[in-house]
C-alpha cells in the first residue's frame, strides 16, 4: 500500500472545536483584504474617473493571481517540509509580509500607474494564500468534521468578514466625522480612504498570527526533486473525470453569486441613489445571513451526508436571487434581501461541495487539486469581470446585466454535478501510482 492509501486509511482522531475555530479564524484575514481589493478599490478608483472596464480589470487582478500564483503555490506547498513549520505555514511566512506592505502602500496611491502595481503585487500575495483552508481542513479535520469546519470557515470569511467591513469599515470612507464601537467604547474618527485597508491590515495580522502558531498536520514525506512539468502536472490534477467536473462547476457557480453582483456598488451608488454606507449596510445582510445558517446548516449537514445532493438544491435556491435581483431590487432594503438570499445559497453549496471535493483527493494531493479549484474560480473571475464591465459600459450602465449569466451557470453546474461518481466507486484510481 503507498504512502498516501496508508495515510488516508488510519484512524481520523476528532478535533476540537476551539482548534476548528482558531483554524477557520485565518480566513477572516485573507477575507477582508479581498474585500478591500473588489469593495474599497472601487471607491479608491472613483475619483480618478476611470471606465468600468478598468474598474473591472483591476478589482479582477486578484483572479488573474489566482489563476497562475494559487496553483503553484498550492503545488509547491505539497512537495516541501521546513522542519517544525511542515507544508503550510511557510505560506504565511513568506508572503504574509509581502501582503501587508502593499495593502498599507494601496490606499496612498493616487495615480492608475501607481495603482496598478501595487494591486497586482497584493494579489500576489493573497493568491498565494487562498488555497491555505481548504488544505489546512483536509490535513487536520477529520472527514466527519469537515462540514462543520468548512461552517465555520463560512462563518468568519462569508459572514463575520462581509459584515464587520460592510457595515462598519466600508462606510468611513465617506468624509465627515464617524463613531465606530459599541456604547461607551465608541470612538470618533475622520472619515479616509485608508481605513478599510488598514484595518483589513491589523486583523490579517493577528488571524495569521493564530493560524500559525495552532495549526498542526501529520508529516508527509517532502518531494523536493520534483520539478513543475506542464504534463505530469495535468495528469495529477486530472486524474478521474470527476476532476474536470469539479472545475467546470467552479468555473461558472461564481457567475450565480459573485460575478453577478460584481458591481453593486456602482448599482447603489450611481443608479439607485444610496450613499456607500447604505450599499454597505445592504451588503452586510449577506455576512448576517451566513452567520446565522453556517453553523446550523454545518452541524445538520455533518449528520446528513447528502453532499451531492445539497449542492444541487444550492443551486437551484440561487434563482431566487438572480430573479429578485435582476426584476424586483430597486431600495437599500431591496439590496439586503438579495445579498441575504445569495449568501444563504451560497453557504449550502460551500457546505457540502468542499467536503465533497476532498473525497476525491488523498493527502498526496490535496494541495495540489485545490489549488486549481481556486485557479477555476479566478479564471471566470478575471474573464467574465471584465467582459461584463465592457458590457455594461456598451449598454448604458445597466449593471445589473452580469446577474443573467447566473442562469447559464446554474444549469450547466446542475448537470456536472448530476454526472459525478460516487467518490467512492473512483477513489482507488486517484494517485494510484503513489
Amino acid at each position: 500500500m503507498s504512502e498516501a492509501q496508508k495515510t488516508q486509511t488510519s484512524p481520523e482522531k476528532s478535533v476540537s472545536l476551539l482548534y476548528i475555530i482558531a483554524l477557520a479564524s485565518f480566513t477572516l484575514g485573507t477575507s477582508v483584504v479581498m474585500f478591500c481589493l473588489v469593495q474599497a478599490l472601487q471607491a479608491t478608483l472613483r475619483p480618478l474617473n476611470v471606465s468600468t472596464t478598468t474598474v473591472g480589470v483591476l478589482t479582477a487582478m486578484i483572479s488573474m493571481s489566482m489563476i497562475w500564483v494559487t496553483p503553484y503555490a498550492s503545488w509547491k506547498s505539497d512537495r516541501i517540509w521546513w522542519n517544525r513549520f511542515g507544508r503550510r505555514k511557510p505560506l504565511v511566512l513568506v508572503m504574509g509580509p509581502i501582503l501587508v506592505t502593499s495593502l498599507l502602500t494601496l490606499p496612498h496611491c493616487h495615480s492608475l500607474w501607481l495603482i496598478t502595481p501595487v494591486t497586482f503585487v497584493l494579489t500576489v500575495g493573497l493568491a498565494s494564500l487562498m488555497g491555505l483552508i481548504t488544505m489546512a481542513i483536509g490535513d487536520s479535520i477529520p472527514d466527519k468534521q469537515r462540514p462543520l469546519a468548512t461552517g465555520m470557515w463560512q462563518f468568519t470569511a462569508n459572514g463575520l468578514a462581509t459584515f464587520l467591513m460592510s457595515r462598519y469599515v466600508l462606510g468611513l470612507m465617506d468624509p465627515g466625522r464617524h463613531r465606530i464601537g459599541f456604547g461607551g467604547c465608541a470612538i470618533s474618527i475622520d472619515g479616509a480612504g485608508h481605513w478599510p485597508y488598514t484595518i483589513a491590515c491589523g486583523i490579517f495580522v493577528v488571524t495569521a498570527s493564530i493560524f500559525v502558531l495552532v495549526f498542526r498536520e501529520n508529516y508527509v514525506p517532502p518531494r523536493s526533486e520534483e520539478k513543475f512539468r506542464p504534463f505530469s502536472y495535468s495528469r495529477e490534477i486530472v486524474q478521474v473525470r470527476e476532476h474536470l467536473l469539479i472545475y467546470l462547476v467552479l468555473f461558472f457557480q461564481p457567475m450565480f453569486v459573485l460575478v453577478g453582483s460584481w458591481y453593486f456598488l456602482k448599482l447603489a451608488t450611481e443608479t439607485l441613489g444610496m450613499t456607500k454606507a447604505q450599499y454597505g449596510h445592504a451588503n452586510s445582510w449577506g455576512g448576517i445571513m451566513v452567520m446565522a445558517s453556517c453553523i446550523p446548516l454545518g452541524i445538520l449537514f455533518n449528520r446528513v451526508r447528502l453532499r451531492r445532493g445539497f449542492t444541487i438544491a444550492a443551486c437551484l435556491i440561487a434563482i431566487v436571487p438572480i430573479t429578485y435581483g435582476l426584476f424586483f431590487m430597486r431600495t437599500e432594503a431591496g439590496m439586503a434581501f438579495y445579498f441575504a438570499a445569495q449568501q444563504f445559497a451560497f453557504a449550502i453549496f460551500r457546505l457540502n461541495f468542499i467536503p465533497y471535493i476532498t473525497e476525491y483527493t488523498t493527502p498526496r494531493s490535496v494541495g495540489t487539486i485545490f489549488g486549481v479549484t481556486n485557479a477555476v474560480n479566478g479564471i471566470v473571475r478575471f474573464t467574465m469581470v471584465p467582459l461584463f464591465g465592457l458590457l455594461v459600459d456598451l449598454t448604458g450602465k445597466d449593471y445589473r446585466l452580469p446577474l443573467w449569466g447566473g442562469y447559464m451557470a446554474v444549469i450547466i453546474c446542475v448537470v456536472c454535478l448530476a454526472m459525478m461518481r460516487p467518490p467512492e466507486n473512483v477513489r482507488h484510481l486517484i494517485d494510484a501510482d503513489a
